[in-house]
């Protein structure tokens, strides 16, 4: 599989996937001066690459991760899981927030009162949105 194929597989950019290969992260086969080619082995280690990264792993991160991989450290794999686990932990934080920000959004159009307390109706929305230059009827 080619690099423009196994690009459209995982959602990965070419660039990146140039990057990982400079990195180390992932190894290939050369087939001239120019072609890359995946092989299973590559296609399945870009997929992970590609679900770490959307779970929020950094590129480092990544690398300890790989590097876990190669060598059988329990202790190393168990810290691992521990930072997935509070990774996730943080995410579902930053969902809750997300929904009252949601809630309080939905609020200031409704002209309800926010969970703060604060009475933010259409008028104090106008306002406010003049001041940054928004329109409020165009903010959604």
């Amino acid at each position: 599989m080619y690099i423009s194929q196994i690009a459209q597989l995982t959602g990965l950019t070419p660039r990146a996937i140039r990057h990982y290969e400079d990195l180390g992260l992932v190894s290939l086969i050369r087939e001239g001066s120019k072609d890359r080619w995946f092989d299973l082995e590559a296609r399945t280690r870009l997929l992970f690459i590609a679900r770490l990264r959307r779970a929020g792993l950094s590129l480092a991160e990544i690398g300890h991760v790989i590097e876990i991989g190669r060598h059988d450290h329990i202790a190393q794999r168990v810290s691992l899981t521990t930072m997935l686990l509070l990774r996730r932990r943080e995410l579902g934080a930053l969902c809750g927030f997300v929904d009252e920000a949601l809630s309080d959004i939905e609020a200031l159009f409704n002209g309800a009162q926010c969970r703060s307390g604060e009475d933010r109706g259409p008028r104090q929305l106008r306002g406010r949105s003049r001041d940054a230059g928004l329109e409020p009827d165009k903010l959604i």
